[in-house]
């Protein structure tokens, strides 16, 4: 379950310039949240044109937080997860699909769900 902090979120999530595989590992972050832990998936950022050097102004990030009370165990388990699937760019694989981070102002972590253009489906858990 995907809620936004604003109805400007949700449109711009909605948005058709919005990557689609970043908005599909936003919405297999939402469905991995809500089955391990019964709690909604919130979507905090997607587009910030201003900020040239990110993803986001590119339509391929989005930011999520959740109100469940995740510890960082279990947000990293889901950080874990999003990464063990998908390749964020094979020609640098120390990058990731999902980066748990803490923001200046916010309490605690949030997840940044961020693809590339040479982003890879691993094909783990898909038979």
């Amino acid at each position: 379950m995907i809620k936004f902090i604003s109805t400007e979120i949700q449109s711009e999530f909605n948005d058709t310039r919005l990557d689609p595989r970043v908005k599909m590992l936003t919405l297999l972050a939402s469905g991995y949240i809500y089955n391990r832990f019964g709690e909604p998936l919130y979507v905090t950022s997607v587009f910030r044109p201003q900020n040239r050097e990110s993803v986001h102004a590119y339509w391929r990030g989005v930011d999520c937080d959740n109100d469940a009370g995740l510890d960082v165990g279990e947000k990293q388990e889901l950080a874990e997860y999003l990464n063990w699937m998908y390749t964020y760019d094979p020609k640098r694989p120390e990058k990731k699909v999902c980066l748990l981070h803490s923001v200046e102002g916010r309490g605690g972590d949030h997840f940044h769900i961020q693809i590339h253009p040479n982003t890879v489906l691993n094909g783990k858990g898909i038979e």
